[in-house]
């Protein structure tokens, strides 16, 4: 098995990173890589039930969504991914402990007892510090998992705490688990550099070979992270089927919104209230329709448009804050 340090942080490579050793590789390889602060959601949810977008914003923190499935995890520089890939063979899916048996051993030499359990976690004294998930591609498989080692739990509460009232769909929602950091139950205190340095050294001494990538690679990962991780349109136009419905009262009255998503986009909008109108809103609900629900998107389509024609007074900012 060769063992690859991938020392880029923008989350979107690297999960472009991962899929190019899924599918354009054939031999055994394993990934150590860290991320950025970011919130990476499974390839069945919904962004928008799973995680507090405004918390994001405010932290300047990156989303993106990954191609396995499981829950939405949150990610910093104090959390180490690994990953697994090799030629798939029959039980790989249902066999956690061959790919985290490495860790726990691992983790052993460090003086911490802990255990696969659950699911797809990792456990110490009934804590979660590893959430893992898998994807099976041109039969070859991909197991990653995190490894929460000095991150900050803190923000990890506040960024995948959604409001759920307003949304009823088909999306999966993560399973809301106890968490802990491996830090503090280390008997001799280590940064996480050194934590990392460390895993290195234990595969390294198992058996692994430190290798690089090849000459083309980083253009084909770069290309697919363009075209695919870093795209709006495959993090929020991946959200499974949901309705959406809101309400708010600006200086025009009472806005009422409502409407399905479908593949990502807004239809069957529904605008109602109190306010006075020129036009009839229908017509607005149609070119609204289609849209990518995703901020930047819808208040790039509403400051194109005549709003006053339709609900008098309104600022397109407002109108916008009611389809999020």
């Amino acid at each position: 098995m060769k063992l690859i340090a991938n020392r880029n942080t923008d989350p979107a490579y690297n999960l472009a990173f991962e899929e190019h050793f899924l599918t354009e590789q054939t031999g055994e390889y394993v990934l150590l890589w860290q991320n950025c602060p970011t919130v990476v959601v499974g390839c069945n949810q919904n962004v928008y039930k799973e995680i507090n977008l405004t918390a994001l914003e405010q932290r300047d923190i990156r989303l993106v969504r990954r191609q396995t499935g499981g829950g939405a995890v949150y990610h910093d520089l104090g959390n180490l991914n690994f990953s697994f890939i090799t030629p798939y063979r029959e039980g790989d899916l249902s066999d956690m402990k061959k790919f985290c048996g490495p860790v726990v051993g691992y983790l052993a030499t460090l003086g911490i007892k802990a255990e696969v359990g659950g699911r797809n976690d990792i456990l110490v004294d009934g804590m979660k510090f590893s959430g893992n998930a898998q994807a099976v591609r041109k039969n070859r498989i991909l197991h990653h998992g995190t490894l929460l080692f000095d991150t900050d739990l803190s923000i990890l509460s506040k960024v995948l705490t959604p409001d759920p009232k307003k949304f009823t769909g088909k999306g999966i929602d993560s399973v809301r688990s106890r968490v802990t950091n491996l830090r503090p139950l280390l008997k001799t205190d280590m940064t996480t550099a050194e934590f990392i340095e460390g895993l290195a050294e234990f595969f390294l001494s198992s058996g692994c070979e430190l290798t690089a990538l090849e000459k083309t690679a980083p253009g084909k990962i770069a290309e697919l992270c363009r075209e695919k991780y870093a795209s709006r349109l495959w993090t929020f136009g991946e959200n499974p089927a949901y309705k959406f419905s809101n309400e708010a009262r600006f200086a025009c009255g009472e806005v009422t919104v409502g409407f399905n998503c479908e593949n990502g986009r807004i239809c069957g909008l529904k605008i109602g209230g109190d306010f006075l109108i020129k036009r009839p809103t229908s017509e607005l609900c149609t070119t609204l329709n289609g849209t990518l629900h995703e901020k930047s998107a819808l208040c790039e389509r509403v400051a194109s448009l005549r709003l006053d024609d339709y609900i008098q007074g309104i600022l397109p900012g407002e109108l916008c804050s009611l389809f999020f």
